[in-house]
């Protein structure tokens, strides 16, 4: 392998090893590592194991919690009152 599939893997091998690639990006890596021993010893050195068996998992996805969702809903109409009691006293400023 050049330096530059390395250096590639190498920014790919923190995603790897927590099971944050896609199924081609991790296949990929593993047979990036299968054939480079200086890739092996980082992706050894990074997470203590040899196994090069890439964990097909589902991407994690981010939840708002309900308590996060009330929380953003109040301080928006908060935001919502100021802006009408703006908008009421530069009315009767006007006038």
């Amino acid at each position: 392998m050049n330096n530059i599939d390395c250096e590639i893997i190498m920014d790919l091998l923190p995603l790897y090893a927590d099971g944050m690639v896609s199924n081609d990006t991790g296949e990929i890596v593993e047979s990036h590592l299968k054939e480079c021993e200086e890739c092996q010893e980082i992706y050894r050195q990074m997470t203590g194991k040899i196994d090069f068996s890439f964990e097909k998992k589902p991407m994690k996805k981010r939840k708002l919690k309900r308590k996060n969702i009330l929380i953003l809903m109040v301080l928006f109409y908060i935001l919502l009152l100021l802006l009408i009691n703006i908008a009421a006293i530069a009315y009767i400023g006007f006038i």
